[in-house]
């Protein structure tokens, strides 16, 4: 009698492939069942993710938005009666020069001499007894650091600063008191019996809203009509720097040495408080919470697609079973369930991550936020799929390699 050696059997890669999708093929109804969980779970992940970046997004533009961007810069005031100009020639130019820096301009109450201030809209008119608006001297620079817009007319210019001109600016608040119009019709206004033409009048003013219910005039006309600056008219000059967002710190810092190197310790710097470390909070507190609605919402659907591969496997015991009776081995039964979970997990993967990006659109525009999807969660999403089905059939795979031919071709037992 001879006997015959048998070759064991080998599973190689590509019939692992058409087997897994033959099966998958003829079983259409769990396949699809398994992928939708998959791609819930991916899609889950996915949008979990984006929903993170588009929230911290959001709230990052909401602190950026109220970063300081206003700087006032001041000196000591002196104790003398007639006190010098305190800032060197040409300070507010240096500063507007600097990295970060928008504008700057110096301003300063001006001095009114005499009793109280009658302000009229004409010679013929009847003057507003009794009201007293602030007047500002604007330098150059001074309009454009505190964010004034001119409504209605235009702004002073380089001649109206170089030749003292007679011209001004009122605050919209206060030319609707003064019940001055479009300023085409050479309106004037007077301080103290000094004559101003209004050039135009101002609409907004964010970085300092008192300047609505003032009158501003060129620096060079307000000394030539009141003198320098100082106490009597309730103050002393101050330069206003406006700087780009996040910046207000480091031009904080070096401004007093690009106003003066030799002496950089007079002048005092006023900064707004920041809402940085408040920013850094609120991220932080956002991301773990969506970080652990993340995991826990994948976690259960893995649970939910491991439960029901295996559900499958328990179908297929007759089928698994006889392929141990011809020969199969253990780890071909294996590898052919993972095969198919990491194929289901595959499909279910790129359909996830579609689905993801769909839920973080839409809820970026019913939110009215920017959507925001890190490429690092949207490219291997399909291959977390594929992940995820692999890890949930190790244990119908694990299972299914051990079962004993007699006892599946014999009766429907559960695994």
């Amino acid at each position: 009698m001879t006997n015959v050696a048998t070759r064991p059997t080998v599973l190689r890669a590509p019939d692992a492939l058409a087997e897994a999708g033959a099966a998958i093929t003829a079983r259409h109804g769990p396949a699809i069942f398994t992928s939708c969980c998959v791609m819930l779970a991916v899609a889950w992940f996915v949008a979990a993710l984006g929903l993170i970046s588009t929230a911290e997004g959001a709230v990052a533009k909401a602190f950026a938005a109220r970063l300081p961007t206003s700087l006032t810069i001041t000196a000591p005031a002196s104790g003398l009666p007639d006190p010098p100009f305190p800032f060197p020639a040409g300070a507010a130019a240096r500063l507007a020069a600097m990295p970060g820096v928008v504008a700057a301009g110096v301003w300063w109450p001006a001095r009114l001499d005499g009793g109280p201030v009658t302000v009229s809209t004409g010679p013929g008119s009847w003057p507003v007894a009794g009201l007293r608006p602030p007047v500002i001297a604007a330098g150059p620079g001074f309009l454009a650091a505190a964010g004034v817009k001119v409504g209605a007319g235009r702004a002073f210019d380089a001649w109206d600063h170089a030749h003292a001109a007679g011209t001004c600016l009122v605050g919209s608040a206060l030319a609707r008191r003064l019940g001055l119009a479009w300023p085409g019709r050479q309106q004037l206004i007077y301080l103290g019996g000094l004559a101003c033409t209004v050039t135009g009048i101002v609409a907004s003013a964010p970085a300092r809203p008192a300047l609505l219910g003032s009158v501003m005039l060129p620096a060079s006309a307000a000394t030539a009509f009141f003198g320098p600056p100082g106490r009597p008219a309730g103050g002393g000059p101050a330069i206003v720097v406006r700087v780009r967002p996040g910046a207000a710190a480091t031009v904080a810092r070096l401004a007093p040495y690009e106003i003066s190197a030799a002496a950089p310790r007079q002048f005092r710097v006023a900064v707004p408080p920041s809402p940085v470390q408040l920013d850094r909070q609120v991220s932080g507190a956002l991301h773990g919470l969506f970080a652990i609605a993340c995991w826990a919402g994948a976690v259960f659907c893995l649970i939910g697609i491991s439960g029901f591969s295996y559900f499958i496997a328990a179908q297929r015991l007759p089928e698994l079973s006889l392929r141990r009776a011809l020969g199969a081995r253990r780890r071909h039964i294996a590898v052919h369930v993972l095969t198919e979970s990491a194929l289901l997990g595959l499909l279910g993967g790129l359909a996830g991550a579609g689905l993801g990006v769909a839920v973080i659109v839409l809820a970026a525009q019913a939110m009215g936020w920017t959507p925001v999807a890190n490429p690092v969660t949207l490219w291997p999403a399909p291959l977390a799929g594929a992940c995820a089905g692999l890890v949930a059939g190790i244990v119908p795979a694990a299972r299914a390699a051990w079962i004993r031919p007699a006892r599946g071709l014999t009766k429907f037992a559960p695994l």
